[in-house]
């Protein structure tokens, strides 16, 4: 951990003093990826000597303290990291941590140092932070890409360090003992009825800036009440994460959350968002999660004006988006994944050129019935920073393609790195020639790693896939 690679030999002044600090860990695996880590950020002699003769021996000297000696670490930390590692205490143990919700949820409470002013940029310097404390051992990785775990004894650190600004709910009673300085809040118990919270509790805090409800149950539905008078009570709040939330309908009051910049539900009950939440002129981040009966978006979203991420995810009822999002100039994220149901992307879509996430793209229908097809796709070719991957959906087959033809559609997205192609279902074949028209349209930039293309009915493939030295054309894929 602290050397890298086993790159030992090249500091190796500092392997025997590093034997002696693995002893005085007491052969606990947790507390020596975290010396470890800690000592990758020191490289002399006399700083490796200093922290094994006085921090570590400091809480060494009585027995082996594992506490003790992640506190070390901790204390270790820059400030601006503590207070992003002191944020996880909100979430419970062995919780699934997924990277950028987390990093948006810091960016939405103004953790960054405020040393960047680039908006464009905060997103890379979040996730700087979130790297650093894993590289530290604070955060573990799982199996699943993007989603992390805290040791238990880490979230134990968490839970000390934290001080009266964070607090969890973890039971019902617990309602009546959150300190007045709580700012940031997380309930874990499911909330049944509208007596959730006594009245005292909405009167102490008001300044709330962060609520985080995780324990929803798809049998257990919250009073409209209870929401009600939660979100009228919280107007200061900065994060609002509704996990699992059995209700139909959001109240209006959502958009009197003026300073509101992050907001995420999770609901297979909700069918439709409130148009009020179209006021949030802070918000930042909407993220829609397994709203299975979700069928349609506020139709005024492109008054969003801050807004840089909107992610609907497994919305499977949802079939428009509604047209103005190229209104939005802040948009960096659009995810539509899992949205099986989407039948078209609204117009302007080629002027979000600072889009950086765009998972799906389709060409729906009635494109092709009006003859404008090939116009749609011609809208991707200005989102040349587009990044991971891409779905290109065609919904129909053109008769005609006429003289607009579109041309080297992707081949600029050198971020790129997975490209799916995927034409109508269907077994006649293609006599117009429109899918090879299509596909040739489509060569990826040589950066690919990973094409797909599905049900393609050409008589022929696209000349650029036919060319003699396809590993040359596309190396890495």
């Amino acid at each position: 951990m602290a050397f890298e690679c086993n790159k030992e030999s090249k500091h190796s002044n500092l392997v025997e003093i590093g034997k002696e600090i693995v002893r005085k860990c007491g052969g606990v695996p947790l507390a020596k990826r975290s010396v470890g880590s800690l000592l990758r950020l020191k490289r002399t002699e006399d700083e490796w000597i200093y922290f094994k003769s006085q921090d570590l021996s400091s809480i060494t000297r009585g027995g082996n303290d594992v506490m003790a000696i992640l506190r070390l670490s901790y204390n270790h930390l820059p400030q601006h990291l503590k207070i992003c590692f002191t944020y996880c205490s909100l979430f419970p143990k062995d919780f699934e941590i997924q990277r950028f919700d987390l990093i948006d949820m810091w960016i939405a409470q103004g953790f960054l140092q405020s040393t960047t002013s680039n908006r464009d940029n905060v997103e890379e310097v979040a996730n700087s932070y979130f790297m650093d404390l894993l590289e530290r051992s604070f955060f573990q990785e799982t199996e699943i890409p993007h989603l992390y775990k805290m040791h238990d004894r880490i979230h134990d650190l968490a839970k000390e360090v934290a001080d009266w600004e964070f607090f969890s709910i973890i039971k019902p009673e617990d309602t009546e003992i959150v300190p007045d300085q709580t700012l940031h809040a997380s309930c874990l118990f499911q909330i049944d009825g509208s007596s959730a919270f006594p009245n005292s509790f909405y009167r102490k805090h008001m300044k709330l800036r962060t609520f985080i409800y995780l324990n929803g149950s798809p049998f257990i539905v919250m009073c409209n009440s209870t929401l009600e008078r939660m979100i009228s009570s919280f107007a200061r709040l900065r994060v609002l994460h509704l996990g699992h939330l059995q209700i139909e309908l959001l109240p209006q009051s959502l958009g009197g959350l003026k300073h509101l910049r992050y907001l995420a539900i999770s609901s297979e009950s909700v069918v439709t968002l409130p148009n009020s939440i179209t006021k949030l002129h802070n918000l930042q981040v909407l993220k829609l999660v397994n709203c299975d009966k979700l069928k349609k978006l506020p139709r005024d979203i492109w008054r969003l004006v801050s807004l840089r991420c909107l992610v609907c995810k497994f919305c499977n009822s949802l079939t428009h988006i509604p047209p103005g999002l190229w209104q939005l100039p802040s948009l960096i994220h659009l995810d539509f994944d899992c949205c099986f149901s989407l039948k078209d992307m609204p117009p302007g879509i080629g002027q979000l050129t600072s889009l950086r996430t765009l998972t799906n793209f389709i060409v729906g229908k009635e494109s092709f019935i009006s003859g404008l097809a090939s116009d749609k796709l011609n809208e991707l070719k200005g989102l040349v920073d587009l990044r991971n991957s891409l779905s290109i959906k065609f919904m129909g087959r053109a008769r005609a393609i006429g003289e607009r033809i579109p041309t080297d559609v992707v081949k600029r997205m050198e971020h790129l790195r997975q490209l799916s192609v995927q034409f109508e279902y269907g077994t006649h074949e293609d006599d117009t020639g429109a899918d090879l028209i299509m596909l040739e349209a489509l060569q990826p930039h040589q950066n690919i790693e990973n094409l797909q293309i599905e049900n393609y009915s050409g008589s022929r493939f696209p000349s650029w896939l036919m060319f003699e030295n396809l590993g040359f054309l596309l190396p890495q894929a």
